[in-house]
């Protein structure tokens, strides 16, 4: 992605973070540091698919609170063969034409959209709605919780690979055509292009 955005008009800054699963560190001191972004897209897993049936799995209750993605992943017989963009209102046209792309270049694409508000007022949710805190679980949380529009774009981690986390967890287990696409498709939404087709298709 970074190679494609090098030829290309965009005013994008990619930035790798590290301690995610220490409440954020890394991300929560760029949040704090960094000049105020207009958007945020955060990738976080997005190298395993699996096209066999029921390998898609969701949060208990999360499919009652989301019905149409419950719906999509009942449709495609629970496959974990796609990315998920996971926003709020904020960001929701970006991840309109972040999907409109992704799927023009082959890869599959759902979303969900986190009822929230930005801001430290949805903390809240962590008495009212318990289930939604599953939705801040990686390193665009410090970023809404700073008001800046931010975007999770997933493979869902545990809920779709064995080998997350594990000694398994090798090169071998990723999808490279696949991540050709997630960055054909988001260096193109980014720099306010369309995507160019045929390019993902690449071993």
């Amino acid at each position: 992605m970074a190679r494609q955005l090098r030829s290309r008009d965009h005013r994008v800054a990619i930035a790798i973070v590290d301690i995610e699963e220490l409440w954020h560190l890394g991300a929560r001191e760029l949040a704090r540091t960094l000049p105020r972004p207009g958007l945020v897209v955060c990738l976080d897993a997005v190298g395993f698919f699996d096209e066999r049936p029921r390998t898609q799995r969701l949060p208990a209750g999360l499919g009652l609170r989301f019905p149409a993605l419950a719906r999509q992943l009942r449709m495609s017989k629970r496959r974990g063969n796609f990315l998920l963009a996971v926003h709020r209102g904020s960001s929701a046209a970006f991840v309109t034409s972040w999907r409109r792309a992704a799927e023009a270049a082959g890869l599959p694409a759902a979303q969900l959209r986190d009822p929230r508000w930005n801001g430290r007022g949805p903390r809240i949710t962590h008495w009212v709605n318990p289930l939604l805190m599953v939705l801040d679980r990686s390193d665009h949380e410090p970023f809404w919780r700073r008001s800046i529009p931010a975007v999770l774009l997933t493979g869902t981690a545990t809920l779709r690979s064995p080998y997350y986390h594990r000694d398994s967890d090798t090169p071998e287990t990723l999808d490279y055509v696949r991540l050709a696409q997630v960055a054909d498709s988001l260096a193109a939404t980014l720099a306010g292009e369309p995507v160019e087709l045929g390019l993902a298709q690449r071993p």
